[in-house]
């Protein structure tokens, strides 16, 4: 049986590069196969000398943290949700059309939702969002069984 699918947004992505973290832990040990958009590789990009500001590791370890992190993670290409980024666009207008490659995404690989932690998101109609709280609860029961 394949596992259920979860996009992942940038903020959890960002907090478990940070440090050693509850979002780190649900990456690498939750029962969902997690999906990310190549292209938002750029926004993490951009982060990376904030975070090693925070975390006090340098950029290039920073690199490799992300690059162990994200063995974890599949990326997806443009081509394979840009036929749903109309959609996705459309949802968010009001919202942030920043996020509309995470929805975009979801709608075309036919995930559960968006593991994200930006309320904003959750405006939208289009798919669920699940908050990091959220995603402790599905390991929770996932454990349970």
């Amino acid at each position: 049986m394949s596992r259920l699918r979860i996009v992942l947004n940038t903020n959890p992505l960002i907090a478990a590069l940070m440090k050693d973290s509850t979002s780190r832990n649900i990456i690498k040990l939750a029962p969902f196969e997690f999906l990310f958009p190549k292209d938002a590789l750029s926004e993490i990009e951009k982060y990376l000398p904030y975070i090693s500001k925070k975390n006090g590791l340098n950029v290039d370890v920073n690199r490799i943290v992300l690059d162990t992190i994200l063995t974890d993670v599949r990326l997806i290409d443009l081509k394979d949700y840009e036929d749903k980024l109309d959609i996705a666009r459309s949802a968010l207008a009001k919202i942030d059309t920043k996020d509309a490659v995470f929805v975009a995404l979801c709608l075309s690989k036919d995930c559960l939702g968006i593991w994200s932690n930006d309320k904003h998101l959750k405006k939208q109609t289009l798919v669920k969002v699940f908050t990091s709280e959220d995603m402790c609860l599905f390991i929770e029961s996932d454990n349970k069984k």
